[in-house]
């Protein structure tokens, strides 16, 4: 295959982002929103939390570690109630509940280390984005066995 076959080929694919997309994405710089009370009170605790992590782990690293946690713990209360009827023995509901505080303080700490480092990017955006919202699916099993969702002769 040659160039002008490559080149043929690039033209017909279709463009999601225009040019002028790209270079803004190139330069875009995130802005966070203002705190809430509660995120105001603990980000002194997660500035500290990040301190933990050693310089050489990368931010995405934190975020996929803290995933990693929560989806065992999800895959471990799923495996003991499969059709979510709230059959789990207590001690995997207890793993869940500190396996998603675990998350959610991994997540808040990615940022902070980001930042720290000067690591910051809309890619590791991004990843923290689609982490949280592939989390979000396991969250809701674990939260569908402990209110005994599943089977239900409706």
């Amino acid at each position: 295959m040659n160039t002008q076959d490559i080149q043929k080929i690039k033209e017909k694919i279709p463009k999601y982002l225009r040019e002028n997309d790209l270079r803004s994405l190139d330069v875009y710089k995130y802005h966070g929103a203002d705190y809430t009370f509660v995120e105001n009170l603990l980000n002194p605790f997660w500035t500290w939390y990040a301190s933990f992590f050693p310089d050489w782990m990368a931010p995405n690293m934190i975020t996929f570690i803290g995933l990693l946690i929560n989806v065992s713990a999800s895959l471990l209360v799923v495996f003991n109630d499969p059709t979510l009827e709230g059959k789990c023995p207590d001690w995997c509901y207890v793993i869940a509940a500190i396996s998603l505080i675990t998350y959610l303080n991994f997540d808040c700490a990615d940022g902070k280390q980001a930042r720290r480092l000067h690591a910051s990017s809309p890619l590791g955006q991004l990843f923290d984005h689609g982490c949280d919202a592939v989390n979000e699916v396991f969250i809701i099993m674990v939260l569908a066995s402990a209110c005994g969702t599943g089977s239900s002769s409706i």
